[in-house]
């Protein structure tokens, strides 16, 4: 089944997953509302854990989190219910809201993950900084590609934010590492896929940073959801969903492995199988760079490689005995999302050196460096940056 054959018969804007990038703006705001509702039945039902609360601070990782899990949801569907658009919609909604019904009968009210540190506090210029980076996001993406890519960069900023929290990264930390990535998501992409793949990437490093450093199962969930999201973002997410699968079970501790192991492979074994459903065997593609984006990626670069220096430079100071109820080595998380990028990188490398023309999509620079990498070097490096400062001594 082709993505065409199935998007002509369907009154929704695009085919494998009805994602919001190139969708018209009314399309795009129902989308941004309806697809979050069929997300958040599915979020309820895995394991307990975060993202899932309704508080304001924790909205719109939860909206964020439902976002890609619908997709995923439709994505599924679309690859089994044929071109029949009546069948499509009905198991589309039909089976959430049974789900649904289920759950608001049998499901306890609440499950939360104990242990529950004390909530990181910041001044109102560093909460007024990340929230004006979150926006940016939105703003830079939806300028050029349209309300539905400023929707996707805007649940991608949240879903980075989330993960930074999770970490306990300082506000002020937070907000340049949101700043990167809304350069990422929203200045970058030279087509609607790779910034699609970047909510994905976003998705994937908040599960991971909750698997290791809170032990949450919902994140290890949240990860092999963002897999199989990402190995149907053609053709910019498949290296990053095998990065992701590879590092996040070699980053786990212990015998969580094993069950790191199950999930990351479930995910892209399910991606593998939709993928080979809706699309033909695509053609080489390279990450391609207008003129903007030819100035800020070397600004991306120069930040990513400073950071670490700065690390370093104050990572001798002895660090206070963080809150770590996984048992993970401290940093643990940065270092796996640092190595899952960094493989990324490499495969997307190794794709753009494939017998292809970059003129022929109307870049002629490439570079292997997609959206998805920088979320993930941008959340990796901020988060090592917390860790050492933390060992700056307390004032006085």
């Amino acid at each position: 089944m082709d993505s065409e054959g199935l998007d002509a018969d369907l009154p929704l804007p695009t085919a494998w997953s009805l994602q919001l990038s190139g969708a018209e703006p009314a399309d795009a705001v129902l989308l941004a509302c309806a697809v979050p509702l069929v997300g958040r039945v599915w979020l309820a039902c895995l394991p307990a854990g975060l993202p899932g609360r309704h508080a304001p601070r924790d909205l719109p990782a939860t909206w964020a989190a439902s976002l890609l899990l619908g997709s995923v949801w439709i994505a599924s569907v679309a690859a089994f219910a044929g071109e029949s658009s009546g069948l499509f919609l009905g198991i589309v909604i039909g089976v959430p809201a049974l789900a649904a019904t289920v759950l608001a009968a049998l499901a306890p009210a609440a499950l939360v993950p104990r242990h529950e540190p004390e909530p990181l506090r910041a001044s109102a210029v560093g909460r007024a900084l990340v929230a004006a980076a979150v926006l940016a996001s939105a703003i830079l993406a939806g300028r050029d590609r349209g309300l539905g890519a400023g929707v996707e960069a805007l649940a991608s900023s949240c879903l980075a934010h989330a993960a930074l929290l999770a970490a306990r990264v300082p506000a002020f930390v937070r907000a340049l590492a949101l700043a990167a990535v809304a350069a990422a998501v929203g200045i970058l992409p030279s087509i609607e896929a790779e910034g699609s793949a970047a909510l994905g990437a976003a998705g994937a490093g908040l599960g991971l940073v909750t698997w290791i450093r809170r032990g949450d199962r919902r994140g290890l969930a949240l990860v092999a959801a963002a897999v199989l999201f990402l190995a149907l973002t053609l053709p910019s997410g498949g290296s990053v969903a095998l990065a992701v699968a590879i590092a996040t079970p070699l980053g786990s501790v212990g015998r969580t492995r094993w069950r790191a192991l199950v999930w990351s492979a479930a995910g892209l074994a399910a991606g593998v199988l939709l993928r080979s459903r809706l699309f033909d065997r695509p053609e080489p593609w390279c990450c391609g760079r207008e003129a903007l984006a030819q100035r800020v990626e070397p600004v991306l670069i120069g930040a990513v490689v400073l950071t670490p220096v700065i690390a370093a430079a104050v990572a001798h100071v002895r660090a206070r005995s963080p809150w770590n109820p996984s048992g993970a080595p401290r940093g643990r998380e940065a270092l796996v999302l640092g190595a899952a990028a960094l493989l990324a990188l490499l495969l997307q490398a190794l794709q753009n050196d494939t017998p292809s023309d970059p003129i022929q999509v109307g870049f002629p620079q490439v570079s292997a460096a997609s959206a998805s990498f920088w979320v993930l070097a941008s959340m990796a490096v901020a988060i090592g940056l917390a860790r050492a400062l933390e060992g700056r001594p307390s004032a006085r």
